[in-house]
Parts: structure tokens; C-alpha cells; sequence
């Protein structure tokens, strides 16, 4: 049973709203462009194996997609899906990449090469599993839960790769598969670890206890690229063709681009805002913002949101809705 499901992370929603605000002729747009690609890249080889997922039996398999945990060390980690049962925690480990793949050992090492014989270089996906394996363990013996086999797999869900592992690389051959390979390797994996005599857990307290605790990372995007808030594109952005801005005409938000009209156009632009500048906003920043020029209109607006706030008058400031 999927017990959380998969979903964007704020990273991702963050990169699309920096990459719509950011102007073509940033020095960083072409990186916020490719990392936004890796990134859409990723959630979409997780969630294409969801289906795969759905053939394993609910009743012995919950399942949570995109956790982000502090291990007793206070060091954070991130598990693409969890699966938990009565005999064995498994963390599998997605990659989405096409091209000719290359898992070798000797450096631990995944090689990719294009089709203009260009290569790229990532990290060994088996030694980053192994990492969250044991920080998972630490995290379990953080809030005494008794040990339990930690087994993983990796899944490489793009059908356009070709996926070579390197002939001393046994440990690979074992944990490496396609996803459409994914219910099959469980048939092997439930004849081994069901015939362990393991310690009994409350899998829906521990359920909760991981749903409680998991930490989305929000990451300081205007930081990471070098934008000034000064560079970003402001105004409503319209809901059908994402043009900035739109015009407010007689209480209502106009898209000259392709006419769609909106009273509501205003509450998604805030989102907007809230990935870049954070959970807090004042009248000011509204005005500013959403090219807002009136006051009261800009005061109208937060108050039909219904917003919760703190301090008087000039000095009030609202409170943006958690985004996820």
C-alpha cells in the first residue's frame, strides 16, 4: 500500500518558478535550465515506476516515495522509496538516464557515454545506497526500533539505456535491474528474507514516525544561482500560458497573451514568491511583487486570503500556506 505518495519536491517547483522569472539573458539561466531538466528527469523515472510497484501485494509492502531524514548525526539523507514489511526494510534507488551506461568497480564509478562518444562521470549508485542504508539504521536506532536486514536495489527506469556492468562487479549484477524487472526480483527476495525470524514492529506507528519526520528541503535557490532579487521577472503569472505579467482590469486578472481571465490568478503568483523569498510577506512586498500599485487593492487581496499574520498596519506581516 503507498503510504506517501510521490510528488514534486520544492527543489523542483522552485527551479520551474526561478527558470519562468529568470530572464534569458542571466549568466545562469543555462545552468537553471539543465538542472531543472535533471531534476523533472529524476521525478519522472520515480514515478514511472509506480506501476511496477502496484503489482506487489499491499498487504505485505507499504510504501513511501521521497524521504528526506536527520540520522542521530544529524546528517541528512534523501531515499527515493522506501518499502517497508514484517521481515525487511528496502531502499530503492531510481536513476532515469539514458545512453550507454557503464557500473564498474575499480573506481567505483557509473560511466555514460553519448552517442558523439562524449562520456560523463557520476558517482557509484551502489556506495550512495549503502550510505542511506546506514543512515537509515541510524535513524531506526535513533527512535529504538530493533535492527532489521536494510536490502536494496537500484532500478534504471529510462528504457533508452543500455546498461553494461563490469564483468568483477558481482555485487552490481545482483542489486542492478530495469524496472520492469522490479516485481520479479521481489519473488526472489520474499524465498530468502520470509524465512527470517525477525523482531515484530508496528509498521503503521513506524509509517508515521517516518511521515512526521521527514524533512523537504527548501534550498535558497536565488543563492545557489546568483540571482539578485532585483533580476527576477515580477508580476501575475497566467495560469494557461504562463505569461508574466498579467493586467488587472475591473477586479480581474487579463492575460493579453492569450485572453484568459482570472479573479484567483494572484494566489498561485504567491506560491511563486514563497519558493524564492520564503514563507512571510507584507503589503509591500505584495505591491512589489505582483505589480500591484495601489495600496488598498494590495490589502484588499491578502485580506480575502484569509492569510494568518502578525504585527499592526505597516508592520503586519502573513503567512504563506505550506506549499507541500
Amino acid at each position: 500500500m503507498i503510504e506517501k505518495h510521490q510528488s514534486k519536491s520544492p527543489k523542483i517547483y522552485g527551479l520551474e518558478v526561478l527558470n519562468r522569472r529568470v530572464p534569458p539573458t542571466h549568466f545562469n539561466k543555462t545552468k537553471i535550465e539543465h538542472d531543472l531538466s535533471l531534476a523533472l528527469s529524476g521525478y519522472r523515472g520515480e514515478k514511472s515506476i509506480s506501476y511496477y510497484l502496484s503489482f506487489l501485494d499491499p498487504d505485505k509492502y507499504s510504501i513511501l516515495h521521497g524521504l528526506r531524514l536527520r540520522d542521530a548525526l544529524n546528517r541528512y539523507f534523501q531515499i527515493d522509496v522506501l518499502l517497508l514489511s514484517n521481515f525487511f526494510h528496502m531502499i530503492v534507488e531510481v536513476k532515469n538516464l539514458s545512453g550507454n551506461l557503464y557500473l564498474m568497480q575499480d573506481p567505483n564509478q557509473l560511466v555514460r557515454t553519448s552517442n558523439d562518444n562524449s562520456k560523463e562521470y557520476f558517482q557509484d549508485p551502489i556506495l550512495q545506497v549503502r550510505r542511506q542504508i546506514v543512515q537509515l539504521q541510524s535513524w531506526m536506532k535513533k527512535y529504538n526500533y530493533p535492527p532489521r536486514p536494510i536490502i536494496y536495489l537500484i532500478v534504471f527506469a529510462n528504457s533508452n539505456a543500455v546498461i553494461e556492468i563490469a564483468p568483477d562487479y558481482d555485487e552490481a549484477k545482483e542489486t542492478v535491474i530495469r524496472s520492469e524487472a522490479l516485481p520479479f526480483k521481489f519473488e526472489e527476495i520474499e524465498a530468502t528474507y520470509n524465512i527470517q525470524n525477525v523482531q515484530q514492529i508496528d509498521i503503521k506507528k513506524l509509517i508515521h514516525l517516518l511521515i512526521k519526520k521527514n524533512e523537504p528541503l527548501y534550498a535558497n535557490l536565488l543563492q545557489t544561482y546568483e540571482v539578485r532579487a532585483e533580476e527576477i521577472i515580477k508580476g501575475v503569472s497566467c495560469p494557461n500560458c504562463s505569461q508574466i505579467p498579467m493586467k488587472r482590469l475591473n477586479g480581474t486578472w487579463y492575460c493579453p497573451r492569450c485572453t484568459t481571465k482570472s479573479k484567483e490568478a494572484h494566489v498561485s503568483s504567491l506560491k511563486d514568491f514563497q519558493l524564492l523569498f520564503g514563507p512571510t510577506i507584507n503589503n509591500s512586498q505584495f505591491r512589489s511583487f505582483l505589480k500591484i500599485e495601489s495600496r488598498s487593492v494590495a490589502t484588499r487581496l491578502l485580506k480575502s486570503m484569509n492569510l494568518n499574520h502578525s504585527g499592526q498596519q505597516k508592520n503586519r506581516k502573513y503567512m504563506l500556506p505550506p506549499i507541500i
